[in-house]
């Protein structure tokens, strides 16, 4: 218990991730980012819930769009609109886009995330984002974060699970991230995502003195996601925007 709670302090750094430029979009549910879900490797299925307001003066047609930023294995989601709840997943799905909002009329209780642990224990990371399904740009998202069965952490790193800075940000050429994992006898990788999940950067992080400088200038101007990863478990993430 005690490591979820602290896996759930670290991934509080990953501010709000709902658009400041939505035109047509207002996220309801969840209040605030990312969406915390704790459960065990046995439960059939855990939920992620979401409301969404149409803030435009004209009926809007939206798509759901679910990225994975870090997908336990064995773990596989899907996704409930309007008018359907899709089939299992593992990677990026979206919906087709056949969903119509009224103005001022909201999603109400009809979209949910459903991972499913498949008896599997680890933390799954799904980036969902409501898409204008006429400008994919005007659009809002949160992050939902599955906890199952908490996580294998090894103790002596428990006092080093602090929120990452990350120097500048918004960045162009090269960010600084600072408060990093020790890697003590652990061997510590760096992984970025993109904002559709897909792998950017693996970085083997040698030496680190709680700071990496990581040179992003091949990155394309957008948000994305970041984990250190210690023998295969995500112990500390953030995210960051390139801006050019």
């Amino acid at each position: 218990m005690k490591n979820i709670l602290l896996f759930s302090i670290v991934i509080l750094m990953f501010s709000s991730m709902q658009e400041s430029k939505a035109q047509s979009f207002q996220m309801l549910l969840p209040v605030s980012s990312p969406d915390t879900v704790l459960g065990k490797p046995e439960d059939g299925e855990l939920t992620s819930s979401s409301e969404v307001k149409n803030i435009a003066g004209s009926p809007v047609s939206y798509k759901i769009a679910c990225a994975p930023i870090s997908m336990t294995e064995g773990h596989l989601y899907s996704i409930c609109d309007c008018e359907n709840c899709y089939m299992p997943q593992e990677g990026f799905f979206q919906t087709p886009g056949n969903c119509v909002l009224q103005p001022n009329a909201t999603t109400g209780n009809a979209i949910h995330m459903y991972l499913y642990p498949n008896n599997v224990a680890g933390t799954t990371l799904i980036n969902i984002n409501f898409l204008n399904a006429a400008n994919q740009s005007d659009k809002v998202s949160y992050l939902a974060v599955f906890i199952v069965g908490g996580l294998d952490v090894n103790e002596t790193l428990a006092g080093d699970l602090l929120e990452a800075d990350v120097i500048p940000n918004p960045v162009v050429e090269n960010v600084m991230i600072k408060n990093i994992p020790s890697v003590g006898a652990g061997s510590l990788n760096l992984n970025i995502f993109n904002e559709k999940g897909s792998l950017v950067i693996n970085k083997k992080v040698l030496s680190t003195n709680n700071e990496i400088l990581v040179d992003v200038r091949d990155l394309i101007s957008g948000t994305y996601y970041f984990a250190f990863i210690i023998n295969g478990k995500a112990v500390k993430a953030g995210s960051f925007v390139v801006s050019k």
